[in-house]
């Protein structure tokens, strides 16, 4: 009997074959092969959002922090919605004030440049919350 597969884990098999069937080809090991017709096997995958946390489980995750530092990382991957690698790479030169001009007038705020993923820097302004 056979087992029923979900839409992604067939996706990435079809994916991983096309791959290597791509290298089959380019190698010349194998001259018949159809790419486009394996990759157009692939089934489409329909992505989700991640769910948000409730306010009680992060109040919850924020009372399980034993010490500071523990609880500063877990306020801020709340208020500013870092990854955690991009908060764990964070140094204190990362941190700077800047006035900002706003409808009121004048305001200074505090923003924390983070390296997202393929090294590009991110500017993240920090609530005072946060």
């Amino acid at each position: 009997m056979l087992k029923k597969m979900k839409t992604s884990t067939v996706a990435t098999a079809v994916s991983i074959f096309s791959k290597y069937a791509s290298y089959l080809k380019r190698d010349h090991l194998v001259q018949d092969l159809d790419i486009e017709e394996i990759r157009m096997m692939r089934p489409k995958v329909h992505q989700t959002s991640p769910e948000a946390l409730e306010k009680w489980e992060v109040e919850k995750l924020y009372e399980a922090a034993t010490d500071i530092e523990d609880k500063a990382l877990v306020h801020l991957l709340f208020y500013t919605g870092v990854r955690i690698g991009e908060l764990l790479k964070l140094r204190a030169e990362n941190i700077c004030d800047r006035t900002v001009q706003n409808e009121d007038g004048r305001q200074e705020t505090t923003w924390i440049e983070v390296l997202e993923k393929g090294n590009k820097p991110r500017e993240i302004p920090l609530s005072v919350n946060a």
